[in-house]
């Protein structure tokens, strides 16, 4: 079966003005909903998506819209789950947490205004000795379940920051490639200097991290 997605993009600019008209989903990670999230959105992490949407813990007699903070990678898989599930009227917001937050726009939660560790991670994922070509990576923080995800390209590399909140050095992650069946672990090097990251290849069932 062939499922045609057909959700839109919506701006923060617009979505503001028109709240009411819709009910709004945070697919990220509960922790991250707790610090802050868009007033009045529902948490719903990706990885529960299905079973709200089944036990109607999410409302569905008005258009949805989907947000994260990545801005696009968790909102769109929740997205096309939607609409795979046969809801109609799904959007995606088009800018993504943190420019909503920067924008004065309203939010709520336990910190508000409180800012994430960007983590920025480059490197190339090989399986079976193939480059792992426009597939997901699921990074998340063992602590607290934060999800953050980066796309490979046509040649298994991948580019990107991760905006996890209270990560430090020596923290462990989790790394899934492809969905989240089975995960790698990860140790996040020393800082070195402003840009904190690191260099991570992937091959079958071992990571190598380097400091960028």
């Amino acid at each position: 079966m062939v499922v045609l997605i057909s959700f839109t993009f919506i701006k923060a600019d617009e979505l503001v003005k028109r709240m009411d008209e819709f009910t709004i989903v945070d697919v990220r990670s509960s922790y991250e909903y707790r610090i802050e999230h868009i007033k009045g959105a529902i948490s719903a992490p990706l990885r529960f998506l299905e079973e709200h949407l089944k036990n109607g813990i999410i409302p569905t007699d008005r258009p949805i819209v989907f947000y994260c903070g990545c801005p696009h990678h968790l909102s769109t898989l929740a997205a096309r789950k939607a609409e795979g599930m046969g809801l109609k009227d799904v959007y995606v917001l088009d800018d993504g947490f943190f420019v909503w937050r920067d924008k004065g726009y309203p939010t709520e939660g336990e910190k508000k205004g409180k800012r994430p560790n960007f983590f920025f991670v480059k490197g190339k994922v090989m399986l079976d000795g193939l480059p792992f070509k426009y597939g997901m990576l699921f990074f998340v923080d063992k602590r607290n379940g934060q999800v953050e995800i980066e796309r490979t390209d046509g040649k298994g590399r991948y580019e990107g920051r991760l905006p996890f909140y209270d990560i430090e050095p020596g923290d462990t992650i989790l790394v899934y490639v492809g969905s989240f069946e089975n995960s790698l672990l990860f140790t996040l090097p020393p800082k070195r200097g402003d840009r904190w990251g690191a260099v991570i290849d992937i091959t079958d069932g071992s990571v190598k991290v380097k400091p960028l």
